[in-house]
């Protein structure tokens, strides 16, 4: 592999974790917190589909760029862009959708409200240095970070890397 494509990597790996670290931290102590603070009465959050696919993805991601850099035997490149774009799309598809109903929401909310109580969809209220907030934030947006930096070290792997493995395989 050459010393681009490793660094690329590595740097791929890191991302992903940053991404699995918000991700647990989101699902492990958002929610609860979210849930804890909320009466009887109120709707609790429950898990969707978009939920369980950044649960499931977020590991995925990170372990296969884990395995790209370590692992034996290498995959080969069309077979390997295949396995990553689908985690990558999982990814990014539903919190692009999510961005885009929180954006429509408030367009919706601000077009019946006074200018001066305008919603604004990704701005913090209140403590500006809240971590929940912090988290949530990251939650929203790391996810198709990471997804559009897979597409390009996909993009790269296919243009730059060998077409099959460098090491030959036994089985």
């Amino acid at each position: 592999m050459a010393n681009a494509l490793f660094g690329l990597r590595v740097w791929m790996a890191f991302i992903t974790l940053v991404n699995l670290s918000i991700i647990i931290t989101f699902y492990a102590w958002l929610v609860p917190y979210f849930n804890k603070n909320k009466s009887e009465m109120s709707d609790h959050y429950e898990y969707s589909w978009d939920d369980y696919a950044f649960i499931i993805t977020s590991p995925i991601l990170f372990l296969a760029y884990l395995y790209s850099i370590w692992g034996q035997p290498r995959l080969h490149k069309y077979l390997r862009a295949f396995l990553m774009l689908l985690p990558a799309l999982f990814l990014m598809g539903p919190m692009l959708r999510q961005i885009h109903l929180q954006i429509e929401n408030a367009k919706k909310f601000n077009q019946y409200t006074p200018s001066e109580m305008e919603f604004e969809p990704f701005r913090c209220y209140g403590d500006t240095i809240d971590p929940a907030c912090f988290v949530f934030r990251a939650y929203t947006f790391i996810p198709v970070i990471v997804g559009f930096f897979v597409l390009i070290e996909v993009f790269v792997t296919l243009l730059r890397g060998p077409l099959h493995p460098t090491k030959k395989v036994d089985f």
